[in-house]
């Protein structure tokens, strides 16, 4: 992964911590200090271990709870050294780079995945007590570290779908009144937006819509909100479009474009709505592990009739 990419990754992880919103998931990890090499080690293995082969992000000097802290001065060499020193020879390449915010520097460590299994060494291995295992594949499960199983191992040979390059060009959410049959008053969120999806060379992605979501956060919500079914479509339905979709999801054979679209209804009240919206698009394709996942902050926009609030990738 390009420098300037691990960046733009870790400044979105960062809107997301300061905007209250949840940022570690399967491929990010957030500590406020700089860990114990021989602790890294397992879970940077167990990480890159469950990645099945996507590129793994940790960022120094970000507390989930407290927001942006800093990373503290410190020589990354001699740090990657003794945490590489801990593995059964192969580990994943790392790249790092600062990233200079209001708060402080933090530190961005994108791991290479690729030639997973990561073995690392039983640190209590030949002391008293230490037992007699020398060696452990770790897997992380959520935020929790274990070894792996045989069903773990058994992922890890099993074919890969390479994940796609993926561009979020344009990101839409807006909110209109709606009349009903009913009383009620109701306000209908609408979400769409364009994609550039570029798959590895030689290879097919097919994307299923019911694999797929998009998720809206407030900053004083008290927990996310799902948008109902996502709809892939493409507006060039010729047979020399590189991308088809249809109900039923999409098809990228080669380089293209692929639309995406929304809605969800909500019992309107007078309310303010958020300067700033946090949303997710998440795209499962077949035969990948990990999701796609494009993160980004919306700002308010121009607003259309009947639309309550708008807000667009670019404000």
């Amino acid at each position: 992964m390009h420098p300037l990419e691990i960046e733009r990754w870790a400044l979105r992880v960062a809107d997301q911590v300061a905007s209250r919103g949840h940022a570690e998931d399967s491929l990010v990890e957030l500590k406020a200090t700089w860990p114990d090499p021989v602790d890294a080690a397992r879970k940077i293995a167990a990480h890159a271990n469950a990645a099945r082969g996507a590129t793994v992000l940790w960022i120094i000097g970000i507390d989930e709870e407290d927001g942006v802290c800093g990373a503290t001065v410190l020589e990354v060499a001699d740090w990657l050294a003794a945490v590489v020193g801990q593995f059964d020879g192969v580990y994943p390449e790392m790249t790092n780079v600062n990233v200079a915010l209001e708060r402080g520097t933090i530190v961005a460590l994108a791991f290479n995945t690729d030639r997973a299994p990561y073995v690392v060494r039983n640190p209590r291995f030949g002391q008293p007590h230490g037992g007699a295992i020398k060696w452990e594949v770790p897997w992380r499960e959520g935020s929790s570290t274990r070894t792996a199983t045989r069903h773990d191992l058994l992922r890890l040979l099993a074919p890969l779908q390479p994940l796609p390059d993926i561009e979020c060009l344009d990101f839409r959410v807006r909110v209109a009144e709606e009349p009903t049959d009913s009383v009620l008053r109701v306000h209908k969120w609408y979400a769409e937006g364009s994609l550039y999806v570029a798959p590895v060379s030689g290879t097919t992605v097919t994307i299923p819509s019911h694999r797929s979501s998009v998720m809206v956060r407030e900053p004083d919500a008290p927990e996310d909100t799902y948008f109902q079914t996502l709809h892939l479509y493409v507006h060039d339905k010729s047979e020399s479009n590189p991308v088809a979709a249809n109900h039923a999801g999409a098809t990228i054979k080669n380089p293209g474009m692929l639309f995406f679209s929304a809605s969800l209804a909500t019992p309107a009240s007078e309310r303010t709505y958020p300067d700033g919206l946090g949303c997710e698009l998440k795209l499962q394709p077949v035969g990948a592990l990990v999701p796609l996942r494009i993160v980004v902050t919306l700002r308010p926009s121009k607003r259309g009739n009947a639309e309550v609030a708008s807000w667009s990738l670019r404000g």
